[in-house]
This record gives C-alpha cells, structure tokens and sequence, in this order.
C-alpha cells in the first residue's frame, strides 16, 4: 500500500465522519443504523475509487479521527464505558473489513451492471434506504432538534461542560441572566457544532461576507472566536433587559426577552425549555 492510497484513505474518513455525524444528528441514528448507513457508504466510496483492496482501513482512520476530535476538541471521554464507542468501533471495523474482503474484493465493478450479487446487494440497499427516509420525512428537523433538546441530560452535560470552559468569560450587569447565556450557548452549539464553526470560520476569510460565528452564532462583518461571540450576547442581552424591565412583569421578563433576541417562537420554546433545566439543575 502505497503513501499516497494511504492519504486518500484519511481524506476519505474525515468525509465519512462528517456525513455519518450529520446523519446522526439529522435523524438520531441508532449504532445499528450508524453501522448500515457507513457499509453503505464505504461501498459507494469503493465505487469511485479503483483501488480499494484496504478500503476499510477508511473506518480504521475513521475510528481515530473520532478519538482525537471527541478528546481533545469536545474534552469528553471517549473511552467512557456507558458511550460503548470502543464496543461499536470494533464492531463497525470488523464488518467494515467482511464487507471488503468479501463483497468489494470479488467484484470487478462495484455499481450494477451484469453481476447478479451486485443486484441483489444494491438492492437491498435501495430498500433500507427508501424505507429509511420514508419513515423519517414525517419527522422535520425542527421536531428531530427539540426531541436532542428535551434530553435534560444533554442539557446538564453541556451546561456543565460549559460553565467549566466559560464562566470567566461571562460578563453581565445582572448575574441572574448567566443561565440564560447558557442556554443559548447551548443551543447553538447544537445547531452548529465545533467542526462546522471552523468551516464558517474558514470560509469568512475568503469571502468576508456577513456570517454567523462563534459559539452564540452571531452574525458579524468582522473574524471573531467564541469568546467574543459570548461577549457581544451578553451585551446585547444587558440591553434587552434594560428596556424589559419597566415594561414587562417579573414574572415574564425572562420570555420577553427571549422573545425579544430570536423572535422565533420555536427557537424561543427551545430556549425556554433549556433555561427551565438549567435553573432546576442549579438548584440542587
């Protein structure tokens, strides 16, 4: 195996792990629908590239990339016994490894043409997949997202998590406004998570076009980071206050306001419900 195959099989496995996450996240795939979806797409990736004798060794760097990301990026632990990621790896890279010995290595041609196997084998895939996505288009995003939402232990994990990293960092006139920058930060960070604020991140350098950044999601003319997007809410939100307070009742200042920055009632009923976790879980 040549340093170049080598290459490509690693540029190959970042494009599987972005296309996997998105699935994930887009329709909440179970480890086993994880497992079907990436065969899938090794098998497709196989067909576009003729030499594809180790392509599995794609799940291998897969496997890796997944590690450091998920250590060193999103300081969680990977290795954690309750996540099973090593249990489904293993798993993954086994089949990974029969489908390639066993399916992708015997045929000439991976897409159809006269093999009666490569009939049967994309036709099964055609059915998963149509009966995949046929039971999940009554599910919208917006449903999908609030459903990631509602999971307080989500919430308090990264809220938790949050507060660790960025509490220093939060700067209010009013104190009792911190939990809601956490929920925000944790909305939006669920909405655009790390890797793909690089690729905006990126992106703004070249085009220098209005572009939402950092881990609030403001939108901002100027290149700015997390921290400063965490800063630029927390004056914003000040202000908001400031005009809610003589205005509304005590007892919904809290909504106006979150009315007030998205103006969007589903995002303002996600936020409200992550605020409302926030607050119970500080005080025990």
């Amino acid at each position: 195996m040549t340093l170049s195959t080598l290459i490509y099989y690693f540029l190959l496995s970042i494009l599987l792990l972005i296309c996997i996450n998105y699935l994930k996240r887009k329709y909440l795939l179970n480890d086993m629908n994880t497992i079907i979806f990436t065969i899938i797409l090794l098998i497709l990736l196989a067909g576009f590239y003729p030499n594809n004798k180790n392509i599995f060794i794609v799940v291998v760097f897969e496997f890796i990339i997944d590690m450091i990301y998920t250590t060193y990026f999103l300081t969680e632990d990977f290795f954690k016994e309750d996540k099973k990621n090593i249990t489904f790896y293993f798993v993954l890279i086994i089949i990974s490894y029969i489908v390639n010995t066993y399916f992708i290595n015997r045929m000439d041609y991976i897409f159809p043409k006269n093999s009666e196997l490569r009939i049967v084998i994309w036709t099964i895939i055609i059915l998963f997949l149509y009966n995949f996505f046929k039971d999940k288009t009554n599910l919208s995003e917006e449903k999908v997202k609030r459903k990631v939402l509602d999971n307080e232990e989500y919430i308090v994990i990264n809220y938790a998590k949050f507060k660790s990293r960025y509490k220093e960092e939060i700067d209010l006139e009013n104190k009792n406004l911190t939990n809601l920058i956490y929920s925000i930060m944790i909305y939006e960070n669920y909405n655009r998570p790390l890797i793909l604020r690089k690729i905006d991140t990126t992106k703004f350098k070249f085009t220098n076009k209005k572009t939402k950044q950092g881990i609030m999601q403001v939108n901002s003319k100027k290149l700015i980071d997390d921290i400063d997007s965490i800063h630029l809410v927390c004056k914003k939100i000040d202000r908001i206050y400031k005009r809610k307070l003589t205005s509304s009742k005590k007892n919904d200042i809290m909504k106006e306001i979150i009315k007030e920055y998205y103006k969007n009632a589903e995002k303002e009923e996600n936020i409200l419900n992550i605020y409302e976790v926030i607050c119970e879980f500080s005080k025990e």
